[in-house]
């Protein structure tokens, strides 16, 4: 075996280790009847909206337009652009394979960036870092084509990028263009961080052509020119939309950080540290823990996090002096990297803004490929220039490769309705529109964030139905060329949950439904309702500590000005409040009666969430 070879070898086992889960995690899916659902379905929507007349110009719409009270949209389609031809071909299966063949492309250039500046022992262990990341994610989140997840191995890989420029690699630049374009169009949350990555890497590159002057000056021209095609290939369709569309990146750029809350120095101290220097770190505990303000998870404490934080960067800046001094040129430029990361994750953390909803674990979930990238910059740096070295990251990727694939759901964004999936597709499967050509979808009643409504325009979509909307948020996500005044001729589909799905709107007939209790389930729910009911008027429920404490951090919003001791059956029964008082033990309820709550809990989700009704309502 050639030195070549040898030196491929771990390279080659460990980059097998971590794209198994990936390939193992989709076709698990596939054969299992996933389908995309909530907001992964919108992504299959557009996605398939891709060269046809409603063709995307925009990301999605942001929550973000929720805290500054003006509409606007992730800044471009690139992720949509990329996963068109897959969701073309099926909008489930092809969506699936679409995103795990993108964290697999972006695996690739992290093993290829790295084998460039550090050799076997550096994409080794690059590879590690991809397993620690997928293994981090959980197998249900690895096709997963919600945002904040999809984009996690895309960023990871700019990251890397970024240590090429920092180290001199001129033709990291143009990928580093293409990845933050990719990231910063489809997703806000990473609108700070990556410029100031970005900075970082191109005042490295700068630095590094000076030092080689002035032969380096020569050899920036030809990756400068094809950076600058690749950003104008990128950010066209964006600057399209703002010449002839809805202006948003001019809307972006006025009304983004304006009219919001946020989070501060503080609570951002707080939460960076909760992934990079606090433990669980950057491991699987702490994505399945994500916190949200408020929320039950305890945040860490202001002095101990920034301590944390402090000492974290204190050693990778000690790091950096002691590599300097041996010539390591490759492991300074991964540390300054990393520390940059940190400080940077920190400043971005602390800019966000708060929501409605308060603060939510999408917001930052780039935390968790910055603590991982600093975990690899510390391990080239320590790690000696041997096989073995190599061989050790090559172990690492496969334990974590092979700990990645079995089933886990860690139930953040839309993967935690997974659950609901056999009602959407039953849903979609049983819709009766046979003679219907073109509907308007009124949203109107719906539930925030219920997920059928987006499997019901996707199936429209796949049948070839146009559909329009009425509603200027849900415009924004379907595209605005399918809104229509309130006053439009069209019939109607509507969809209602639980309780209303036997409750049709005047003259509407049934376009499909699907009840989730049995007759003699449902008999047994409302057995149960009246007990229940007779209980809670007779002893009330007593709020306990914690269940004041979520009541006041508006945990329980139905009962948010409600005193601490419950009385009222009817604004209680059939919410989702009781069944979080239950589940969570926020109030003491008498043992003889625990078992018969417990029940009305697991009947009453079920058929809250899960018994669901399309009716078509005719023209007035």
């Amino acid at each position: 075996m050639t030195s070549r070879r040898r030196e491929l070898a771990p390279v080659a086992v460990a980059a097998l280790a971590a794209t198994a889960p990936f390939a193992v995690a989709t076709l698990r899916a596939i054969r299992r009847g996933w389908y995309p659902i909530g907001d992964n379905a919108f992504f299959a929507l557009r996605a398939r909206d891709v060269l046809t007349e409603h063709h995307p110009l925009l990301g999605t719409w942001t929550s973000a337009s929720l805290s500054v009270g003006t509409d606007l949209n992730n800044p471009g389609p690139l992720l949509f652009d990329l996963l068109a031809m897959p969701a073309k071909i099926d909008p489930a299966a092809g969506v699936a394979v679409g995103v795990g063949a993108l964290n697999v492309a972006a695996i690739a250039v992290i093993a290829f960036l790295a084998w460039r500046r550090a050799g076997a022992l550096g994409a080794a262990w690059s590879m590690a870092s991809a397993a620690a990341l997928a293994w981090t994610l959980g197998s249900e989140l690895l096709f997963d084509p919600w945002q904040p997840h999809a984009l996690l191995f895309p960023f990871l890989a700019f990251v890397f990028a970024v240590w090429s420029m920092v180290d001199g690699d001129s033709w990291a630049l143009p990928i580093a263009v293409g990845l933050a374009s990719l990231v910063v169009q489809s997703h806000l949350s990473y609108a700070v961080l990556v410029p100031l990555l970005s900075l970082v890497g191109v005042v490295g590159l700068a630095a590094a052509a000076r030092r080689r002057r002035p032969r380096g000056s020569r050899t920036l021209v030809g990756p400068i020119l094809v950076a600058f095609g690749v950003g104008a290939a990128c950010w066209l369709q964006p600057l399209v939309d703002q010449v002839r569309g809805e202006g948003n990146l001019v809307t972006l750029a006025t009304h983004a950080s304006s009219g919001a809350t946020k989070i501060g120095p503080g609570l951002a101290t707080r939460l960076a540290a909760w992934v990079l220097s606090l433990p669980p770190f950057w491991g699987r505990p702490s994505m399945a823990r994500a916190l949200y303000v408020p929320g039950p998870e305890p945040l860490p404490g202001r002095a101990v996090a920034a301590a944390s934080l402090v000492l974290v960067v204190v050693a990778l800046v000690a790091a950096i002096v002691w590599r300097r001094a041996l010539k390591d040129r490759a492991a300074v430029s991964a540390l300054t990297v990393a520390v940059a990361g940190v400080v940077g994750s920190w400043v971005t953390t602390a800019m966000l803004p708060v929501g409605i909803l308060g603060i939510v674990p999408h917001q930052f979930k780039w935390l968790w490929p910055v603590g991982i990238f600093a975990t690899f910059a510390l391990a080239v740096a320590v790690l000696p220039r041997v096989p073995m070295a190599a061989w050790a990251g090559t172990l690492v990727a496969v334990v974590l490769g092979v700990l990645a694939m079995p089933t886990w759901n860690a139930h953040s964004g839309p993967s935690a309705d997974a659950a609901s999936i056999p009602t959407a597709r039953a849903l979609v499967d049983g819709m009766r529109l046979d003679s219907v050509h073109e509907v308007l979808f009124d949203p109107r009643g719906l539930r925030f964030a219920e997920p059928y409504s987006t499997v019901v325009l996707l199936e429209l979509q796949r049948r070839g139905i146009e559909f329009r909307v009425n509603d200027e948020v849900l415009a924004r996500q379907v595209g605005t060329s399918r809104l229509v005044d309130d006053a439009s001729p069209l019939p109607r589909l509507v969809e209602r949950e639980g309780d209303a799905a036997f409750a049709p709107p005047a003259g509407a007939t049934v376009v499909s439904r699907v009840r989730a209790l049995s007759t003699a389930e449902k008999a047994e729910l409302d057995s149960l309702e009246d007990e229940v009911a007779g209980y809670i008027a007779e002893h009330g429920l007593p709020l306990n500590e914690r269940g004041r404490r979520v009541q006041r951090d508006n945990g329980l919003p139905a009962l948010r000005s409600a005193g601490p001791v419950l009385r009222d059956p009817g604004a209680l029964l059939g919410t989702a409040e009781l069944i979080r008082i239950v589940r969570s033990d926020l109030a003491p309820i008498d043992p003889s009666w625990r078992e018969r709550f417990a029940r009305y809990a697991e009947l009453r989700e079920g058929w809250n969430v899960r018994t669901v009704a399309l009716f078509l309502v005719p023209p007035a």
